[in-house]
């Protein structure tokens, strides 16, 4: 009776955290690039059960084994116990199940609604991968395209770490950015100076039409998942080296003057919401359940 009040309190317990993963999500709908968490679930370990009364043991072991602990038969028996298991000595009646725990929370990559804003610092990725920008704690991952430009003319995102290109940090002359859909990073040749046309042309950047292709957006693939962990402002970090391992994306292509939704539908969200709310409630109740029936063997049966 006793086990069934943990049991149904760890049920309780795990759809609390999937209440706050939830909520979690449901407020950063409005979030550009934002990834939906998704809480699983695992059974706790299962227990052995044996019908501890039937008197299997042979005398000459253990003197009434109904009425001894399995601390003392393991202490008694010594290897008995690891080569035979306790099967050999009690009927083994089957398993226990004693409730469920998180096992992990996963990030769901999926791809979120791309939609216009007309700002051409804004940028989405249509496909895989994710923007490197560069941070003060070092190189991270990101899907949120809100850039700007800072003091220095560098593109920035919202919390001024830079947008890293394949050439370095992403410079931009003048206040006009020019982002094609492979990541290339335009420069009119009418917005140069005399100086600047002279300095593109002696680092050998290439010329399209009238424009210079001075940077390449460093946009690459993480090439497992599972190994990137959230760390806040939209930022993606690799929990280990292993997990840092780039693939390049060569069919993604740049949105400019886009932004990348939210992941989260929040009609899903809101039924899974209720759903959680009325997993709680049958746990309680089945609690409510347990402590009615203690009441009555303590109060009740007790006194007979």
């Amino acid at each position: 009776m006793i086990r069934g009040l943990y049991t149904s309190a760890s049920g309780m317990l795990a759809e609390l955290h999937r209440q706050d993963t939830i909520s979690n999500n449901l407020a950063n709908v409005d979030t550009p690039g934002y990834k939906k968490d998704i809480p699983v679930f695992t059974a706790l370990k299962k227990l052995d059960i044996y019908r501890t009364h039937d008197n299997k043991l042979p005398v000459e072991d253990i003197q009434k084994p109904a009425l001894r602990p399995i601390r003392v038969i393991r202490e008694r028996l010594g290897d008995k116990v690891k080569t035979g298991s306790l099967r050999e000595i009690w009927p083994f009646i089957g398993k226990l199940g004693v409730g469920v725990g998180v096992d992990e929370v996963i990030t769901d990559f999926k791809q979120g609604p791309i939609k216009a804003t007309n700002n051409n610092f804004d940028m989405a990725l249509n496909g895989p991968g994710f923007f490197k920008v560069q941070t003060k704690q070092g190189l991270r991952y990101t899907r949120a395209g809100t850039f700007t430009i800072n003091k220095s003319g560098f593109l920035v995102t919202k919390d001024g770490d830079y947008v890293m290109g394949k050439n370095g940090p992403v410079q931009i002359i003048g206040n006009n950015l020019n982002v094609d859909e492979d990541g290339d990073v335009l420069v009119k040749e009418s917005e140069l100076t005399k100086e600047q046309i002279m300095d593109y042309q002696s680092k050998g950047y290439p010329k399209r039409d009238d424009m210079y292709i001075v940077n390449k957006l460093d946009i690459v693939d993480i090439k497992n998942h599972k190994g990137l962990l959230k760390e806040g402002n939209n930022l993606y970090k690799p929990s280990n080296a292993v997990s840092a391992v780039e693939v390049s994306v060569p069919k993604t292509q740049v949105k400019q003057g886009f932004l990348e939704g939210s992941g989260v539908n929040v009609v899903t969200s809101m039924v899974n919401m209720i759903s959680v709310s009325r997993a709680y409630e049958a746990n309680q109740r089945v609690i409510w359940a347990h402590d009615s029936l203690l009441d009555k063997a303590v109060n009740t049966v007790g006194r007979v």
